[in-house]
């Protein structure tokens, strides 16, 4: 029985490959199996977002590992910064603590105070740049010391309103009943 069947199709070929087939057919098709050219292309689209992002990350990254990394190189080579950087990243670090320890009630003031220290951060970042370009300057020699010296500045005020804050009056009495 089948030599006859593929004795009719090899006779008949041409009748079965005359007719063409809609092209709302395989459409039809692929949305019953789960497959639209649709969805297909928002994969697309969607992976090569994710892979364009991942990349301008990565370029980010080296840029600004390759620009902090540059700054410390040639700033052993003034001895004023060098005294200067330990001396107030010290007195930094201290008084951070000290606001750390009294601002236990005001998360937000805490979220401002770094906001500020970042932004100095950033400034202190540019100066360094600034100095690898002309090693000798004493204008940014004297701005990045000013730098530290506001981050203390910011500190200390901060530390002073909680050490306010925090005090109880002293003038009042408490009876018990």
């Amino acid at each position: 029985m089948t030599d006859r069947l593929k004795d009719f199709i090899e006779n008949n070929a041409d009748g079965f490959n005359d007719l063409e087939v809609p092209k709302e057919s395989w459409d039809k098709i692929a949305t019953r199996l789960g497959h639209s050219k649709k969805s297909n292309s928002v994969k697309i689209r969607y992976i090569s977002i994710i892979a364009a992002a991942c990349i301008a990350g990565i370029a980010v990254f080296m840029v600004v590992f390759n620009n902090t990394e540059q700054p410390t190189s040639q700033l052993a080579e003034v001895p004023e910064i060098v005294e200067a950087e330990a001396y107030y990243t010290s007195q930094i670090n201290v008084k951070r603590e000290q606001v750390y320890q009294l601002a236990g009630g005001f998360p937000e003031l805490k979220e401002e105070m770094e906001i500020d220290l970042a932004e100095l951060d950033t400034i202190m970042v540019q100066l360094k740049k600034d100095l690898n370009d002309n090693v000798s300057n004493e204008e940014v020699i004297e701005a990045m010391i000013q730098n530290y010296r506001m981050k203390l500045m910011i500190l200390e005020d901060i530390k002073s309103f909680l050490e306010e804050k925090n005090e109880k009056p002293k003038n009042t009495k408490s009876y018990e009943l």
